[in-house]
Formats: structure tokens, sequence, C-alpha cells
């Protein structure tokens, strides 16, 4: 299992829906609860943002593996935590 690490903004719709469906999959399933996050808010933290190449948050990263990019919906949002649960540490 690796960490899936989130660019997120405070006040971004997408961003919030995004990590509401997270939290409704992982009371789904249980084992998607074990996926550790890091969320890094680019407006209050952008020095933490400079490794990593996105236009759109919010945006998904295993390590340095861009899965996804912008507004997601929920089959991509498992699929993303799923992939994270399964990846090698």
């Amino acid at each position: 299992m690796k960490e899936l690490t989130i660019l997120v903004q405070e006040h971004c719709r997408y961003c919030t829906e995004a990590l509401n469906t997270i939290a409704g999959l992982k009371r789904e399933h249980p084992e998607l609860a074990e996926v550790p996050l890091r969320l890094i808010d680019e407006e209050r933290h952008p020095e933490e943002t400079k490794p990593y190449h996105y236009w759109y948050v919010p945006t998904f990263y295993l390590g340095r593996q861009k899965l996804f990019e912008g507004a997601v919906d929920r089959y991509v949002m498992e699929l993303i935590l799923r992939a994270a649960l399964e990846a090698d540490a």
C-alpha cells in the first residue's frame, strides 16, 4: 500500500466533493479506510506542491505518478483508492 497524495484548495467544490466521496467509499468498503492520505492545500502550502506537475485540483498522486487530475466521479475515485491499496510501498 502506498500513500495517496491529494493536491487541493480549501474552497474548491470539486475537492470537497472528492473528499466526501472518499469518506463515503471508506465507510462502504472498510479495506479502503486503510489507505493513507496526504492532503496538500496548494494555497496554504505552495512550497509543498513544487515537486508536482498539474493544472487542476484535485490531483491525485501515488508517489510521483499522477493518477488523475480534476473533478472525479465515484467510480474513478474507487479505482484510485484501490490502486493505492494494491501498490507496493
